[in-house]
């Protein structure tokens, strides 16, 4: 069946390999965050205070995430202008969310 369908071009294979590869490492981030949390019921509360200084590693893998998943966003701005494709503005949208999303990171984390 997908045998059939036409390859992509090389720059819409990069979109789709740094997307791909954003999420993979968001989800590790939520792994490593998941961890921390579980142990929340066993924890005193010094302990849970002390929840952001081992979290931290899964902040800095949201913001390696989120930097892949924003380089495939500004290749695919770039993509839609030079192929005259429909989807500029709601890709410029989910852009600056993701920039947001990880400025807010970059600012808790103090990087």
């Amino acid at each position: 069946m997908f045998d059939s369908l036409a390859p992509t071009d090389d720059n819409a294979q990069n979109i789709v390999d740094y997307l791909v590869a954003g999420i993979i490492v968001m989800d590790e981030a939520n792994e490593l965050y998941a961890i921390h949390l579980e142990r929340a019921p066993e924890q005193t509360i010094a302990e849970r205070a002390a929840i952001f200084d081992r979290t931290v590693p899964a902040l800095e893998k949201y913001i390696e995430g989120l930097t892949l998943i924003i380089t495939s966003f500004e290749n695919l701005e770039e993509y839609i202008d030079i192929n005259c494709l429909d989807g500029a503005s709601e890709t410029a949208y989910w852009l600056n969310k993701f920039r947001e999303e990880k400025q807010a990171i970059e600012d808790i984390v103090g990087g």
